[in-house]
């Protein structure tokens, strides 16, 4: 078959997406995706960069699109989202049809990926939507809008027809479906959770000469709610512990003034970097952290760096509520912080991962790997889903 594909990220930045569009391809079909330049953590555009270059990954054909870019204020991060809508629906409007489905993957936000319904209307082809961001959920959880006020109703109310229109909807977290079937009474939400696929990360071991134990977060960082109590645990009781991050976000610079304020040696940020060359860090770990500080359903997500975590066959420090401490309690392979924890929560945790010997964190990342293959592997249904979407075929009206 040959799909179609509407999102605003994709490789070299490190989403989910791109090993999906892999593995549609290495299922034998035709894959194009509509999106962006790379933006978080990688060389700015040039102004003379082509509004549209095509180039081919590992068989995916991937088309971008000249949009704003992103870094800076909330402002600059809307205007890149718009961008994003008007480039893609004015690509899409001449793009030629012959595809047999369409898709878009929900990040962030629901609007951007708008331009892949009217397409999918206009050639009569089924079109899908892989859910791993809540509308207008998210800017709630962080802090970007309040519940219940006219702009929250006015995104709820936008949101909900997007949603409708899309003949099936795939989440990549459990608690996602509840949440759509019953807050926006949808009825186009598949029963099976596609659990977001894993990016590829080769970890060929290199020595440490660091004695100290190697604790890595990757992702996102927000306000560092759950990172900053860990560095100060760790600082106050002078455990051997450190604290790797690799990643983007607002918290960063707040994490690099409180090292330059407290002078947090066992703090090491790093510059985002594609996920294959996360593999000598990762390589040496031994345990990932992962940490989601939302409140409202998008805090109970089972977060993408978890099931990493649990694929490279790492034990895992987690702060962590909803859908990814089931899994990790279900695993049995790290140690679960809960919401809310007290100080010598904290600390007792950190001693328990710090007295586990190295066999017992062995032990432990083979209880991830195997539960993620058994339990996580989103892959594996990927052809059913394809299946499904296609059923919808002779559903599609074009209008007259």
């Amino acid at each position: 078959m040959k799909i179609l594909m509407v999102s605003n990220y994709y490789a070299p930045e490190n989403f989910s997406i791109t090993p999906l569009c892999e593995a549609m391809v290495a299922l034998g079909h035709e894959v194009t995706v509509i999106t962006g330049y790379p933006q978080y953590g990688f060389p700015k555009r040039k102004s003379n960069d082509a509004l549209i270059y095509e180039e081919i990954l590992n068989g995916v054909r991937v088309v971008r699109l000249k949009t704003h870019s992103p870094v800076g204020s909330f402002l600059h991060r809307l205007w890149h989202y718009g961008s994003f809508l008007s480039a893609s629906k004015r690509y899409l409007k001449y793009h030629h049809g012959g595809y047999d489905l369409a898709m878009a993957m929900s990040l962030s936000p629901l609007m951007s990926i708008s331009g892949v319904l009217t397409f999918a209307k206009k050639h009569a082809i089924p079109v899908g939507l892989y859910c791993v961001d809540l509308w207008p959920e998210s800017l709630v959880a962080t802090g970007l809008l309040k519940k219940h006020s006219l702009l929250y109703r006015v995104i709820n109310r936008w949101s909900r027809t997007l949603y409708v229109r899309f003949d099936r909807i795939w989440v990549g977290s459990p608690s996602y479906q509840t949440y759509l079937r019953d807050y926006h009474q949808l009825k186009n939400v598949a029963r099976k959770t596609l659990y977001q696929p894993v990016l590829p990360i080769s970890t060929e071991i290199s020595p440490s000469k660091d004695s100290r134990f190697q604790l890595v977060y990757t992702g996102h960082v927000g306000r560092g709610h759950t990172i900053i109590p860990i560095l100060q645990c760790i600082d106050d009781h002078a455990l051997p512990i450190q604290l790797h991050i690799v990643g983007h976000g607002e918290g960063i610079a707040t994490l690099k003034h409180l090292q330059q304020q407290k002078g947090w040696a066992h703090l090491r940020i790093h510059s985002p970097v594609p996920s294959h060359e996360l593999g000598p860090l990762i390589a040496q770990a031994d345990a990932m952290f992962v940490t989601l500080d939302l409140p409202t359903v998008v805090g109970e997500t089972m977060p993408h760096k978890l099931l990493q975590a649990f694929q490279l066959q790492k034990p895992v420090l987690a702060y962590l509520r909803g859908d990814g401490a089931y899994h990790l309690q279900q695993s049995k392979g790290g140690w679960l912080i809960s919401p809310g924890a007290t100080k010598e929560d904290i600390k007792n945790q950190l001693v328990k991962m710090l007295e586990a010997s190295e066999e017992q964190r062995k032990t432990m990342g083979q209880y991830n790997k195997d539960y993620f293959e058994k339990e996580l592997n989103g892959l594996v249904y990927l052809p059913q889903v394809l299946d499904e979407l296609t059923a919808f075929k002779k559903s599609v009206k074009v209008d007259e």
